[in-house]
C-alpha cells in the first residue's frame, strides 16, 4: 500500500485533507454539516459529512430529483465554503 493511500485512509477522506488544517474551512464544514442536516435526511444522505461525500450526495440527489431544492441555509453554507476555498493571494 502506498504512503499516500495510507495517509488518505488515516485522515478518512482524501479530498478534505488539504483543507483540514484551515480553521476557516473547518468552520465552513461544520456550518454545512449543521445547515444541511435536514436536506441530507430528505436526500437519504444520512451519516455523510463534508469530506466523506455529503456535498456529492446532495448534488446527485438534486440532479435526479428535479423538484428537490436545497434549503437557503444549506446553499448559503456551501457557497461560503466555496468562496473561502478560493486561493487568497
Amino acid at each position: 500500500m502506498s504512503v499516500s493511500k495510507v495517509l488518505c485512509l488515516a485522515f478518512a477522506g482524501c479530498t478534505s485533507v488539504a483543507f483540514a488544517a484551515d480553521p476557516i474551512l473547518q468552520g465552513d464544514n461544520r456550518a454545512i454539516n449543521n445547515n444541511c442536516a435536514s436536506d441530507a435526511g430528505i436526500a437519504h444522505c444520512d451519516g455523510e459529512k463534508v469530506g466523506s461525500g455529503l456535498i456529492k450526495c446532495l448534488q446527485s440527489y438534486e440532479r435526479t430529483h428535479r423538484n428537490f431544492v436545497l434549503s437557503s441555509e444549506c446553499r448559503s453554507a456551501i457557497r461560503q465554503r466555496n468562496q473561502d476555498k478560493k486561493p487568497r493571494y
